[in-house]
């Protein structure tokens, strides 16, 4: 039988692994948001290099 011990360690380190999937996640989230505001940015920059060239 598992004991008290045993479980309490258990539940520690699923704690965790919890929290480190969690911050990974955050870090990817704002990782990405940051390169899609650069595309973004980059996207407009053609936009309007490609309006200028069309007047």
């Amino acid at each position: 039988m598992i004991t008290a011990h045993a479980l309490n360690i258990l539940v520690m380190a699923l704690a965790l692994a919890l929290v480190l999937i969690v911050a990974a996640t955050v870090h990817l989230q704002q990782v990405h948001r940051r390169d899609l505001a650069k595309v973004n940015e980059r996207l407009g920059a053609l936009e309007a290099a490609g309006e200028l060239g069309h007047e």
